[in-house]
């Protein structure tokens, strides 16, 4: 009899350490998320929120560059001291029906940062130009910043940058540069 009550209670305790094991895997995946996210884009001692400004790439964007320090894709916003800054921005992948969008070409805005504010980066897809009435399927698009505080746009590309086209068509994949 004692040996069904031991085996049980060893099963118990492998199932407990199992989801013991799991939890920590699960905090350690998020503890190493949270910390690829923000970087600090200035020198010296580290400052509280209220003396920095926080930039974050959108939805539909990744950082490049904030002034001369470069970002990963992993790096998802920047704090930065109050003042002008120049951010690089890459259009980021994205479907549209059977198409798959994505830019080569980078866009560089230049706007002025407040300190406790917090902006994000974002590209916008243009709306597709037609012809004729028939749609040319060529698209462009522009960066831009907006303050997420007040919600207002202040800065944008310069000009419409181009948009690669790939087609899927029956599993085959067919190019096409605008």
């Amino acid at each position: 009899m004692q040996k069904d009550g031991e085996e049980r209670e060893k099963g118990r305790t492998r199932r407990t350490f199992l989801g013991a094991r799991l939890m920590l895997l699960g905090m350690a995946f998020l503890f190493a998320g949270s910390c690829a996210g923000t970087m600090k884009g200035y020198s010296g001692p580290a400052l509280p929120a209220g003396e920095t400004a926080l930039i974050r790439a959108g939805s539909d964007a990744y950082i490049l560059r904030c002034d001369d320090v470069r970002l990963s894709p992993s790096q998802l916003s920047i704090a930065v001291l109050p003042g002008q800054h120049t951010v690089e921005v890459s259009f980021r992948r994205q479907w549209v029906g059977d198409k798959l969008l994505h830019s080569d070409v980078t866009g560089s805005i230049t706007f002025a940062a407040v300190a406790g504010h917090t902006y994000s980066v974002n590209a916008d897809l243009l709306p597709i130009k037609e012809w004729s009435g028939l749609v040319a399927h060529e698209y462009d698009w522009k960066g831009y910043v907006k303050d997420q505080g007040t919600g207002e746009t202040i800065a944008i590309t310069s000009e419409a940058l181009p948009v690669r086209v790939e087609w899927i068509y029956h599993g085959s994949l067919l190019q096409q540069s605008m």
